[in-house]
């Protein structure tokens, strides 16, 4: 992957040559030529967030799954992500919302929600990594996603899954 560096506001970030994809957000263009060498270092001290130039439609998980593997791919630790959609079903956006651990990501819902409304998304697919390649929901993650349907349904703002992804695979919470 090529990876140029770019200045945007008072931040530096890394811009995929291809997919336009924007990762992290560096005090200094030093840091950000760092970073671009190695492709993890860049969850380090940012976010990742892709915004897409020829939105793609979100009907089915089968959709989905290839906009989370070119997200997820490569994360040694948990992460939660937002896709966000207009009415139409178009992606609008996904951003990383919280990077976690090696075997949990806490993600909360007020920022969860916030990324999406600022995106004046109609609606939201969540998903999260499961790092060990184990796809079967966790306890926890069947708990959270109850609680964020509930909250969803607070907002007018419908929440169409939460997935948990593994190479090739998503299975729903």
């Amino acid at each position: 992957m090529r990876w140029s560096v770019e200045k945007i506001g008072r931040s530096w970030v890394l811009r995929h040559a291809v997919t336009k994809t924007t990762r992290g957000r560096f005090k200094t263009r030093e840091l950000a030529e760092i970073a671009a060498k190695e492709r993890n270092d860049c969850l380090a001290d940012g976010v990742m967030v892709k915004e897409f130039e020829v939105a793609p439609m979100v009907m089915s998980p089968k959709d989905a799954l290839p906009i989370f593997e070119d997200m997820f791919d490569g994360f040694d630790r948990e992460a939660m992500v937002v896709l966000s959609l207009a009415s139409s079903g178009q992606a609008i956006a996904l951003d990383t919302v919280h990077v976690g651990g090696v075997n949990a990501c806490m993600a909360e819902p007020h920022t969860i929600f916030r990324t999406a409304l600022l995106r004046n998304a109609a609606s939201i697919i969540l998903a999260h990594n499961h790092p060990s390649g184990h796809p079967i929901p966790s306890k926890e993650d069947i708990l959270v996603t109850k609680r964020l349907m509930k909250a969803a349904k607070l907002l007018d703002l419908p929440l169409h899954a939460h997935y948990v992804w593994t190479p090739g695979r998503l299975e729903a919470c």
